[in-house]
């Protein structure tokens, strides 16, 4: 996945969903109404290197209630 030619690290919930090798239709996989929030950072390269010079998307989900 790019932005503006450049790549961009796709998380969830803080791991690493798509590579170099992968493209992003692993998205398709993420049950909309499960996501809690969306984190957009811009400048996230000295976190994850060169695979994110176009930016870095933390697709946080809802975690689970303990009631039964």
């Amino acid at each position: 996945m790019n932005v503006r030619g450049r790549p961009l690290v796709v998380l969830v919930d803080g791991v690493r969903l798509n590579s170099s090798r992968t493209d992003s239709r692993q998205l398709d996989s993420i049950d909309p109404f499960n996501i809690d929030h969306i984190e957009v950072i811009s400048g996230a390269t000295s976190l994850y290197g060169g695979g994110s010079t176009g930016g870095l998307i933390n697709i946080v989900t809802k975690k689970a209630s303990r009631k039964p």
